[in-house]
This record gives structure tokens, sequence and C-alpha cells, in this order.
């Protein structure tokens, strides 16, 4: 581990909590899990400001993600990002909560020992706005193991272990019910729910995926010409615009003309393959 590096390790322990500690000869704490968090929270740990959740690259591949969850301020809330979408979207959330303003403490999130997800600001033994409430207050819930995950597709789930009928880990709560609206899902290309609500990835008219296995990585044109320079000149005689029904740009709100977004678009495409071609 990177983080113990000179800190003279002497012991560890793994405890109840699920906090992995490591100790030096005094036994005082050198590294704690708890305060290094990767995806995932469990009962009693807290994300402070300080601190972020980072997604898994993939389901197989640990390496860090695309997107990560952190605590913003004014207002005070909770966002998901998304660290590879365009500059001019970087603050661009696609899920918050809750949104308070003009806060006093330090905000701290954390799944508390009742497994209910929420936000204080100072000690979270103070009052909490809840971001997910459990309800079940049987002594059997309250004993069952819980950890909420940000995963590799940028949703945020709250599991539960399920040691009775299948013994795997159940969802609970999930943060974003559609799934097409987590920017970048499937990079620039489209996304689309199935009749289960599951997403589905295509790529707009006249270009193809990147990676069919990877749809994050979006989408590129078919027939791409090198010579920019001469595209230019030609007046932009090779691009089109392709209306693409009942699809949304994530992060834009605003209404602009045709011809302003024909020029926007050929811009960027014109500047990009000129960037290339260098």
């Amino acid at each position: 581990m990177a983080e113990t590096t000179g800190l003279s390790v002497e012991s560890g322990e793994m405890q109840d909590s699920g906090n992995s500690v490591l100790y030096n000869s005094d036994l005082d704490i050198v590294w704690q899990s708890f305060a290094s968090p990767i995806d995932a929270l469990l009962p009693g740990q807290e994300l402070t400001q300080s601190l972020n959740l980072t997604s898994w690259n993939s389901s197989t591949d640990v390496s860090r993600g695309r997107y990560f969850l952190k605590i913003m301020q004014e207002p005070e809330s909770l966002k998901i990002l998304n660290y590879n979408i365009p500059y001019e979207f970087f603050n661009y959330s696609y899920w918050s909560r809750p949104m308070i303003y003009n806060a006093t403490g330090s905000p701290v999130a954390f799944l508390n020992l009742s497994r209910s997800f929420s936000m204080s600001f100072g000690e979270p033994s103070k009052e909490s706005v809840y971001i997910y409430h459990n309800k079940n207050s049987l002594a059997q819930d309250s004993r069952a193991l819980r950890r909420i995950t940000l995963e590799h597709d940028g949703n945020l789930r709250l599991y539960r272990w399920d040691a009775n009928v299948s013994s795997s880990w159940i969802v609970d709560w999930v943060a974003v019910s559609n799934p097409c609206s987590i920017a970048g899902i499937c990079g620039n290309g489209i996304c689309r729910l199935d009749a289960k609500g599951n997403p589905h990835c295509s790529c707009p008219p006249g270009s193809n995926p990147v990676d069919s296995s990877r749809p994050f990585l979006g989408c590129l044109p078919l027939n791409s010409s090198p010579d920019c320079v001469n595209d230019i000149n030609n007046e932009y005689s090779r691009y089109k615009i392709v209306t693409v029904p009942q699809t949304n740009y994530y992060g834009g709100s605003s209404v602009i003309s045709i011809t302003e977004i024909f020029l926007q678009c050929l811009h960027v495409g014109v500047s990009a393959c000129l960037h290339a071609h260098v």
C-alpha cells in the first residue's frame, strides 16, 4: 500500500465493522481503510469533503473508472460526476442529493448503523438529512450486511446481503432510476432503454462504435477524410446535419438554430481532424 510507506507498520487488524486498521509499535493507528475509501462505503464509514468514491473501470477492472462521488459546496450536496466529459460540462452532475443552502458545519455523508444513507453537518449523531431511509425496523434487518457502491456504470447502489434465500447481494436502492440519464454512459453515442429498463447504446447515423464491448468509448465516423484543409476550402461539402428524433444531449437545455448547430459541429469536427493530422 503506497499510503503506508515509511509509517513503521507493526501489526494489523480487520475490525468487525469491516475497517482494516494498521498499527505502529505503540499501537497508534497509522492507516485505516475507512479513511481511504475506493468505490464503496460500509455502515459507520464517513465520506467527508476531502474524500470521494471512485468507480471501477469495469466490472472486472479495479483501476480508476470514469465516475466519482463527492460532496460539493453551495449548495451542499452529494454529486456524481464524470471525469471524462467535455471541459465545459466538467461540473455537470446528473445526480445530486440533498440540496442544502447556507449550511453550517462540516458536511459528512455516511451509511449509518440502521442502514440508512444520510448527510449531516458536524457529527453524524446530530440531525441528518436522509438520502435513502431504511424504514425496516426489524431486528433481523438491522443485522443485515450492507454497502453502498459507486459502480462502473456511473450508478450509486445500496446493497443488502441476503443470507437466507439467495446468498447474494440484493439491491435495496439505486440513485439513478433512468440509466440513460447518466452522463457518458454511451460516450458520444445514443442510449435507449429496452422493455426491462436496461440501457443499450447505439451510434448516430454515419458512425460506428469505437469498441462494441466498451460502449462508453462512443462512436467514430464511418468515413473521415485526412484532407481537412481541403474539406474547409470545399465549403464543408462533406458534412451534413442529420436529425435524430427524441434524443437529448446531457447538460444541454438551450434552444439554438439549426444553422448555429451546423457551424458549431463543423468547427468541432474539423478542429479535431486538424489536430489529429498535425
